[in-house]
């Protein structure tokens, strides 16, 4: 089963041992708004800066938290 980005943030966060609002604060956006992403209820975050912000702030990769990327950049 593929996972989701929600799903992937929420397993990276957790394993950096990191709250809904410490990630959030870090990051510069509402804790609810990312509870959001990670339920997948809302899209994952548009903004380019917002991405990378959040990889940084649990400790992967961008790649990690967007494999698709990774796939489709390959294929070129």
């Amino acid at each position: 089963m593929k996972t989701t980005f929600g799903q992937r943030l929420r397993s990276a966060r957790e394993s950096a041992g990191l709250t809904l609002r410490q990630v959030a604060d870090t990051v510069g956006v509402n804790w609810e708004v990312l509870a959001r992403w990670e339920r997948g209820e809302a899209c994952r975050p548009s903004s380019v800066d917002v991405i990378p912000a959040l990889a940084a702030a649990v400790g992967v990769r961008i790649a990690d938290l967007l494999p698709d990327l990774k796939k489709k950049a390959s294929a070129k």
